[in-house]
């Protein structure tokens, strides 16, 4: 049964497909192969792989940054790791997220620091210099100061303005 999630869940299903068919299973109880779910649903099959085709390689590579980014993003990483994890030039990968996202590769590491830091000053009793330190600005003055620049109040100010909420 695990397998068969997982051989649907790789190919892309829809959550309400992948329901229908663990339905049948328990109201069969039978073994089903993923040969007899790709034989019978073969056009949901050859819909994704159309549609995984037509996903160009660029927005590949510009997922796979983000995803790097959105596990290392405390740390104090630069465009150049990020191209290198990627095998392409910083150059080239600095303008690829100018066109996928519509913003640099250092407003989307802020973007990234920022959601966290917001959702930590919401939800943690973490003091503010902690916070800056997980979202990787080690040194709290930055952090307040950045923090201000991008919200238009300070941490401690977001924090009170969130819990009476």
């Amino acid at each position: 049964m695990l397998k068969l999630l997982n051989i649907a869940t790789t190919l892309k299903f829809e959550p309400q497909f992948i329901k229908k068919i663990i339905h049948e299973i328990y109201r069969r109880k039978l073994k089903i192969q993923f040969s007899f779910i790709e034989k019978k649903y073969k056009y949901q099959v050859s819909f994704e792989k159309q549609r995984e085709d037509k996903i160009e390689q660029a927005s590949y590579l510009i997922k796979k940054a983000l995803g790097i980014m959105s596990i290392r993003f405390m740390e104090d990483i630069t465009l150049s790791e990020i191209a290198g994890n990627v095998s392409l030039t910083p150059n080239y990968l600095s303008r690829l997220f100018r066109q996928e996202t519509g913003k640099s590769f250092s407003d989307n590491l802020f973007d990234l620091r920022i959601e966290r830091a917001t959702e930590l000053l919401k939800s943690s009793t973490l003091k503010i210099y902690q916070i800056g330190e997980s979202v990787g600005y080690p040194n709290s003055r930055y952090f307040s100061e950045w923090f201000q620049k991008q919200m238009g109040m300070s941490p401690g100010e977001y924090r009170k303005k969130h819990l009476l909420r």
